[in-house]
């Protein structure tokens, strides 16, 4: 069955048997040419249902009544049990692919598509690419006799579909109003902050990581934070260190290790010219420590 053909069937469908018991769960995919006269569907099922228009218009009214108007190159999602109802216009009845699906991992991508945010309706920039993917999965000369494999290529399809609905509206892409060096400095402090307890971390090592120059890295790094990479390396540390001494249940020489110096000399050095007194006398004179530490949890 080739694309021209199956786009001119008014109505045909697949149910998808997922042998595999994945947590990705689509069970009916189809394409339905609608009439005028098509009565109005209720949907209450107990599963996800996204709607692709091909052509024409329709209306969608929600719970509370609100109607919404929808056209070609657009889809919109139907959640689990929630009592949509929608129905094609009747002077411009549409056409639509429709899939039913399921599962955990489907909940966290509709989650991060910005659907709630256009009243579950978005318009798709690439809409040939979607139809491409439905006509791939109904297209007879691509059907794979093996079952196993045959649901893995139907999903993967599936797969394409929703990597292109993430990447035109998903709502981190939406939110984010981050410039290229704030992204950057983002995924820095996000390794540094994993990381800094590894008594192998350096400059070079996370310049090297994001291949950047170790001169660049700590320009954008102090540019950002008011200080280098090493100082917040250090404050991480000592932040960590005064957390383990208040505990009172650590050796000095425990502390040194967990948080990623070789040497306990030089850590006792180093704590000293943070906060002005020794590891071992932290306890003893906790009014000279209070600065730091209020700075420390800013």
């Amino acid at each position: 069955m080739n694309k021209i053909n199956f786009i001119n069937r008014s109505l045909c469908f697949r149910n998808i048997i997922d042998d595999f018991n994945t947590d990705f769960s689509t069970s009916i995919i189809g394409y339905e040419e609608c009439n005028k006269n098509k009565p109005t569907i209720d949907s209450n099922k107990p599963c996800y249902i996204i709607h692709f228009i091909v052509k024409g218009k329709g209306i969608i009214i929600d719970q509370k009544q609100k109607k919404e108007t929808i056209s070609s190159n657009e889809c919109f999602l139907i959640e689990p049990n929630s009592h949509i109802k929608y129905r094609p216009d009747p002077t411009n009845p549409w056409s639509y692919f429709w899939v039913e699906i399921n599962g955990n991992v489907l909940k966290k991508i509709c989650e991060q598509i910005d659907f709630k945010k256009n009243n579950m309706h978005i318009k798709i920039k690439e809409f040939d690419t979607i139809i491409k993917c439905f006509a791939n999965i109904f297209n007879n000369d691509l059907y794979i006799d093996n079952q196993y494999s045959e649901f893995l290529r139907v999903t993967s399809e599936i797969m394409k579909i929703f990597s292109l609905l993430i990447n035109e509206h998903g709502i981190e892409n939406n939110q984010n109003t981050l410039t290229k060096e704030e992204n950057q400095i983002k995924k820095i402090i996000e390794y540094v902050n994993n990381n800094y307890t590894s008594p192998d971390i350096s400059i070079k090592k996370i310049a090297d990581y994001f291949y950047f120059s170790q001169a660049y890295l700590t320009r954008i790094f102090k540019k950002s934070t008011g200080i280098s990479p090493m100082k917040y390396i250090i404050m991480l540390r000592m932040r960590r260190a005064v957390e383990l001494l208040k505990k009172e249940t650590f050796s000095i020489s425990q502390i040194t290790y967990c948080i990623g110096y070789k040497n306990q000399f030089y850590f006792s050095k180093e704590f000293k010219n943070y906060f002005g007194v020794s590891p071992s006398k932290y306890n003893l004179n906790p009014s000279l420590l209070s600065q730091h530490v209020q700075d420390l949890k800013k």
